[in-house]
């Protein structure tokens, strides 16, 4: 077998090749043409996050994959979670034809502080790395229900002059949006 395997390939690596018979005196040898010429460019292949929907107080599960031809020195995939949310991940390796898929699944259960929050998956090979974040949706129920009025509110009463305008606001805080509407 004359294969050549170079793992953990760098820009130094960049240049010819060719096959070289030494013969056993060690003064004779033959190489082999025509040379092939190995251009080593940037690590620009980034993990694929496949988000999953998010309901504070409920578990998700959020997969990341990263696809590779690559079969030498394997990648490890991490997560990069919010502070209070250890990450908990299970990882597996598939194979379709040539091509290697790293999975991991990062197993959370969200809070409403968590919405906005970013996840990151990160692919790290031992000289290089690249990564893909996520902003987290979660939904939560409506919640800090606010009505207001420039005219007087009290105990939830506001009180307007007859034949004058009345303006009570009302807000609330929900994922997604929640429908407000007056009724009378």
């Amino acid at each position: 077998d004359c294969s050549l395997v170079i793992d953990n390939v760098t820009q130094q690596d960049a240049g010819p090749y060719f096959f070289r018979v030494d013969f056993f005196d060690g003064q004779n040898y033959y190489n082999y043409l025509p040379v092939t010429q190995l251009n080593v460019t940037d690590f620009t292949d980034t993990p694929t996050i496949f988000p999953a929907e998010m309901a504070a107080g409920q578990p998700a599960n959020v997969i990341c994959s990263f696809n590779t031809t690559c079969n030498g020195t394997a990648p490890t995939l991490t997560w990069v979670t919010p502070a209070d949310e250890p990450p908990s991940a299970s990882h597996s390796v598939t194979q379709w034809g040539d091509t290697l898929t790293y999975t991991s699944v990062l197993s959370l259960t969200p809070a409403l502080k968590h919405h906005g929050q970013k996840l990151t998956c990160r692919v790290r090979y031992p000289t290089v790395s690249s990564e893909q974040n996520l902003t987290m949706t979660v939904q939560y129920v409506p919640q800090n229900l606010s009505i207001s009025s420039p005219n007087n509110v009290t105990n939830s009463w506001v009180r307007v002059k007859e034949g004058n305008s009345a303006a009570i606001l009302c807000s609330v805080q929900s994922s997604p949006a929640s429908n407000l509407m007056w009724r009378h």
